[in-house]
């Protein structure tokens, strides 16, 4: 699944931007009404049963849920000091859980203030889907100059990066042979390297950079890729996240720190997974429709909020 968003960038853009669009929506917004504050303590109450919920064995994930925790505490107090009710208070408190709160618990806001506003933002998701054919033309008329600069602007951490030394490339994606999937394997303990696939954007934009080094400015890129086709694939890859700002995964893909389950994460949560449960670095164990209703049971009070479970009832239960 990781390679999935690598070779899918303009749709990964579309899955973003959907998002980050909502997000600023409800951001912008200068005030909040009662019934929507309301609502979002309901949600704040509810989500944390399944924060209560979520367990792991995986030592990285458990210090992010402890930092959760601590993050709900902090969320309490903030919103007992705030009561949502001066000018821009999604910003506020967006902006707050920027400064104060785990990467956890800034994901956990920012998907909770969208949900009292599923009428402003849901139209968003109607643009997620991509196609790839507008963007699979390579301007071959772009001139070296332009080439470069924009390189610099979007691979300027890739450039910089020493990918002669180990830890830089560590890994290599390959194909397996017996199911025909995407694998990672280790670049000096495995006979991989033969098998390498272009899964590495940031050290292919580098070598791209270092090849022009010597082309006139006013020279071509089609002048460049018919004397070196092999840089193909991640010029045009540079020439998409010009278009698509959210298109790129900007960090080494193959280095000795890469952990493939974040990106598995990425594309799960769009998919409605829940409560990660990362069973190695390189497969993780998810919770899909753990709580939904039978289709009987689907109600237009519940249909859209099934997710979080329904808060303790007057006797103490839980109901779901």
């Amino acid at each position: 699944m990781a390679p999935f968003l690598l070779n899918h960038s303009v749709l990964l853009n579309n899955w973003i931007a959907a998002r980050e669009n909502a997000t600023q929506t409800v951001r912008s917004l200068d005030q909040a009404q009662p019934a929507q504050i309301e609502f979002f303590h309901d949600q704040v109450a509810r989500s944390k049963i399944t924060i209560q919920r979520w367990t792991t064995s995986h030592p990285v994930q458990l210090k992010k849920l402890d930092a959760l925790q601590t993050d709900v505490a902090l969320l309490d107090a903030y919103l007992r000091d705030n009561a949502l009710t001066a000018p821009r208070p999604w910003d506020a408190l967006y902006r707050w859980a920027e400064a104060e709160l785990s990467l956890e618990g800034q994901e956990w806001i920012a998907s909770l203030i969208l949900e009292p506003y599923g009428g402003r933002v849901d139209h968003f998701a109607e643009d997620m889907a991509a196609d790839n054919t507008a963007t699979f033309r390579i301007a071959g008329a772009m001139q070296i100059k332009d080439l470069r600069q924009l390189l610099k602007s979007i691979y300027a951490w890739a450039i910089e990066t020493d990918w002669s030394a180990p830890e830089n490339r560590a890994w290599a994606w390959y194909v397996s042979e017996e199911k025909l999937e995407p694998r990672l394997g280790e670049r000096f303990e495995e006979l991989i390297e033969d098998y390498d696939q272009p899964l590495a954007p940031g050290r292919d934009a580098a070598r791209l950079y270092h090849a022009l080094t010597h082309w006139p400015d006013d020279a071509q890129a089609s002048e460049f890729l018919l004397r070196h086709s092999e840089h193909r694939h991640v010029l045009r890859r540079a020439q998409i996240v010009n278009r698509a700002p959210y298109a790129e995964i900007r960090d080494n893909t193959i280095s000795d720190q890469v952990l493939p389950i974040d990106m598995l994460r990425c594309k799960l949560s769009f998919f409605g997974a829940t409560q990660f449960d990362p069973r190695s670095d390189r497969w993780v164990r998810i919770c899909m429709y753990g709580i939904a209703p039978l289709p009987k049971d689907l109600t237009p009070e519940n249909a859209d909020f099934w997710i979080y479970p329904q808060a303790s009832g007057p006797s103490g239960e839980t109901r779901t």
